[in-house]
């Protein structure tokens, strides 16, 4: 089995989290992870911009062979949906064009693969995503980023189960 770097997205125009691993077989080693703000001060294209150009610079950094993009929640503030959902296309336009595989998850999935729970908090994923990675406690980051980092190893674990031929 091949080392397949993976980067976990967790659309947002405000804050867009972002996570980087390393998945060998069944070991995930984490790479790198964080999360872009933009400035409410600006339009919103100027932030649709400002997101597609970090990622930009995050993909040419790390070369990923495969991306996990966190799908749309339906209860999502009615506001901030049609919103987070033009981001998420330029961010599946940005993947597309970089000719990276890509996988859309539910987020229900991801946190029942993380947390074993569909209804897992925030500060489950961060826990389960800290303790898988064992990502130091003293390190602060907005729970986008740790998000992004669980899509990412949902991702990669899809991927695997696939090529294992175990889901189809």
């Amino acid at each position: 089995m091949d080392v397949r770097v993976v980067l976990g997205i967790d659309p947002g125009y405000a804050r867009c989290g972002w996570g980087v691993i390393q998945a060998n077989g069944d070991k995930i080693n984490l790479v790198d992870f964080g999360t872009i703000q933009t400035d409410n001060g600006v339009t919103f294209s100027t932030r649709m911009r400002e997101v597609r150009e970090h990622l930009k610079t995050i993909i040419t950094t790390h070369r990923p062979s495969l991306a996990g993009v966190e799908m749309l929640c339906p209860s999502a503030e009615k506001h901030n949906i049609l919103n987070v959902a033009q981001v998420r296309g330029v961010i599946l336009l940005l993947i597309d064009d970089a000719q990276i595989n890509l996988h859309q998850l539910p987020p229900g999935e991801v946190k029942r693969q993380i947390t074993g729970s569909w209804i897992a908090g925030k500060k489950d994923i961060e826990k389960a995503v800290r303790d898988l990675l064992n990502i130091d406690p003293n390190r602060r980051e907005y729970d986008d980023a740790f998000d992004a980092l669980a899509v990412a190893i949902s991702a990669a674990t899809f991927d695997k189960m696939r090529q294992d031929k175990l889901f189809i």
